[in-house]
């Protein structure tokens, strides 16, 4: 399962950092601290519509990759180098920060391997590995990623109140979300 909840929520913690005070930094940081889980959606895809089994191989592969991670920056500089608008090297430095923190945090927190320099035949990163880990403790693990991404709807609604303009909509939104989080973690 993907720990995008507790991507987001090291991100909300980490935003009053010097590094965050320019522009689009922050935002960028936190999308790409999130981002890398969407080859676990993928990878899950095929529950929901019949795709190619391979698909199933991208968990913690493709955007889990230090290669995919290089190629993401690069494409953000040639758009930074056409554009000559500094916040897109703000958005690019955001972005790859966010990403190398998920990949830091998923080596030490997930339980199962990462595949950091896919697509090479390398082993992955498993620190875990030689540690049985009991069915238990995974179970707690994801539940407390529902507690995560509640929270995360908490900070979210005070931002909204704390800079009230065309986004305070989100909070009806964001409110039923924190509902149905506690649900879930109940």
């Amino acid at each position: 399962m993907a720990q995008s909840g507790v991507h987001a929520y090291i991100s909300i913690l980490l935003k009053n950092n010097k590094f965050f005070k320019k522009k689009w930094i922050f935002p960028s940081f936190l999308l790409g601290s999130i981002i890398p889980d969407i080859d676990y959606f993928f990878s899950k895809l095929h529950t929901i519509i019949f795709i190619p089994k391979p698909l199933e191989l991208l968990n913690k592969t493709f955007a889990h990759s230090i290669f995919t991670i290089i190629f993401i920056y690069l494409l953000l500089l040639i758009f930074y180098e056409i554009k000559k608008n500094e916040n897109y090297i703000h958005i690019a430095n955001g972005m790859i920060f966010g990403m190398l923190f998920h990949l830091f945090i998923d080596i030490f927190l997930w339980y199962d391997r990462v595949d950091v320099f896919w697509p090479l035949p390398l082993d992955s990163i498993h620190i875990w590995k030689n540690i049985h880990i009991p069915h238990i403790i995974k179970i707690i693990i994801l539940t407390f990623e529902f507690i995560f991404f509640r929270i995360f709807a908490y900070f979210s609604i005070q931002v909204i109140l704390n800079h009230p303009g065309k986004n305070r909509f989100f909070i009806k939104q964001l409110s039923i979300w924190m509902k149905v989080e506690l649900y879930f973690t109940i």
